[in-house]
């Protein structure tokens, strides 16, 4: 039986990796296509910005719920500490 506490503890992280796939045909025809268009004056689709080598970046979302923890903890130790000075000098 597991007793309540006041710090909730870590669950269990999943390992989430999405392997990417380098194709170097495929990257230098992109590269003579696009530069080709460049050169040709047309506008090229927009749409799809892509960094270069194809790699894309998430932003970690679990940071946020962290550092939330991270500020209701404070707050919790804050409150237990001042109520704890405030018993003591009284």
């Amino acid at each position: 039986m597991r007793l309540p506490s006041l710090f909730k503890t870590p669950k269990h992280r999943r390992f989430d990796f999405m392997p990417r796939y380098f194709d170097p045909q495929k990257e230098e025809m992109e590269n003579r296509v696009q530069q080709i268009k460049q050169e040709m004056g047309v506008e090229g689709d927009n749409s799809t910005k892509r960094r270069p080598g194809g790699i894309s970046f998430k932003r970690d979302l679990s940071r946020s719920q962290n550092s939330r923890t991270r500020n209701q903890r404070l707050v919790i130790i804050v409150i237990v500490l001042s109520v704890v000075a405030y018993l003591l000098l009284k």
